[in-house]
């Protein structure tokens, strides 16, 4: 089916303390096909933040610390309703492009079918953090393909597929209570990463933490298909299999599942 092929611009709001010279600003626009439209935010090569959430049927998009949304201080957009025809929500594309970015997205939900969320940070030391977000198809989140230390943190966060490539740089994940229904994908490249998740879980767990001197933590996390792997330099495997809760009970046995790790240690 043919894919959106213009795009329209949200109007925002700015507030008054806001005026004075800011660090970037982020485009917002939507683009329609059918009864669906995706949301397209779009940083510049300047360092941006920016805050996403939902509330009451309206997503807000917040510029923070001296970022401006499409020149003023924020956006709001209808889930529903947008223009004469009804339409919904269905994809969120966020592009950061350059500079210390970061991205905090909460209380968002995607309930319709085959809707995505997907974030590209480009270059730079960005950060991440999820809340209470829940995509009904799959989750992306991309490094770029510079040196930067990227920060990622997932809080209750679920999806179909969940897929986190942060590239080189000394980069760390994190996240509680995430569930991927199908796979969960987690490639952070060469640098000295740190990796940790406190109740996941996954049909298919694939953690490739790539060249260099790495740590992986997982405590009471579940999945089917487990594929664990510490690449070169040296690597430490930290795991908790117990909780008391038997669902968070670790149903594999990381040793089995782990290679190119120098160093084990059940907490």
């Amino acid at each position: 089916m043919p894919r959106r092929n213009s795009r329209n611009p949200i109007r925002g709001f700015q507030a008054l303390e806001n005026r004075q010279m800011m660090a970037g600003d982020v485009s917002v626009t939507t683009s329609s096909s059918g009864s669906t439209f995706d949301l397209h935010i779009d940083g510049d090569f300047r360092s941006n933040q920016i805050s996403v959430w939902e509330s009451n049927g309206i997503v807000h998009v917040q510029g923070e610390t001296g970022t401006t949304v499409n020149g003023l201080s924020s956006a709001q957009i209808p889930l529903t309703s947008m223009g004469k025809q009804r339409q919904t929500l269905e994809d969120i594309h966020i592009d950061m492009e350059g500079g210390n970015d970061e991205v905090v997205l909460s209380g968002l939900y995607t309930n319709w079918d085959d809707a995505d969320i997907d974030i590209d940070l480009g270059d730079g030391s960005d950060t991440v953090r999820f809340y209470n977000v829940g995509a009904i198809d799959d989750l992306m989140i991309e490094g770029g393909n510079d040196w930067g230390a990227d920060s990622i943190l997932l809080w209750n966060v679920g999806a179909d597929d969940i897929e986190i490539e942060t590239g080189n740089g000394n980069d760390a994940v994190h996240g509680y209570m995430v569930r991927a229904i199908d796979e969960f994908h987690i490639e952070t490249g060469r640098g000295n990463d740190t990796v940790g998740f406190f109740r996941a879980r996954a049909d298919e767990l694939d953690i490739n933490l790539g060249a260099d001197n790495d740590s992986l933590t997982l405590q009471e996390v579940n999945a089917n298909d487990v594929d664990l792997d510490g690449g070169s330099g040296f690597d430490q495997l930290r795991f908790q299999p117990q909780s008391p809760l038997p669902e968070w009970t670790m149903n594999f046995n990381p040793l089995d599942e782990a290679d190119d790790f120098e160093f084990f240690e059940q907490l």
